[in-house]
């Protein structure tokens, strides 16, 4: 989301020949780097430590990859592991999904329709 606001804004400071829209561009890509650098990845350290720090290390922060990358095979065992002896709230369930992965819902007010 934030690299398309940031790329509507800057073609439309093209496409208008306007030097103050370009810089409002640059300011609002300037302050959506640092609300995520400064407030969105702690955050989601601190709430899913190992395992975002895994993500980190496999996907770029703002361009995706064109071709899906090789994972570190070691590091993703390291991770299931420390995965399956985290405890989970008791308002959570997991699913696990067909290709081997697993994925942990918090199901605040919210109720699956299948068993897990």
């Amino acid at each position: 989301m934030y690299v398309a606001v940031v790329s509507l804004i800057l073609g439309q400071g093209l496409f208008f020949e306007s030097v103050r829209v370009l810089e409002y561009g640059i300011a609002v890509r300037v302050g959506f780097h640092l609300s995520v650098l400064l407030y969105e990845e702690p955050i989601l350290r601190k709430s899913y430590g190992f395992e975002y720090e895994d993500f980190c290390t496999n996907v770029p922060r703002w361009i995706p990859h064109l071709r899906p990358r090789r994972r570190n095979q070691e590091r993703s065992r390291l991770a299931q592991v420390r995965h399956d002896t985290v405890e989970r709230p008791a308002n959570s369930f997991r699913i696990s999904l067909s290709d081997g992965k697993v994925c942990t819902t918090f199901g605040i007010g919210f109720q699956p329709f299948w068993n897990v």
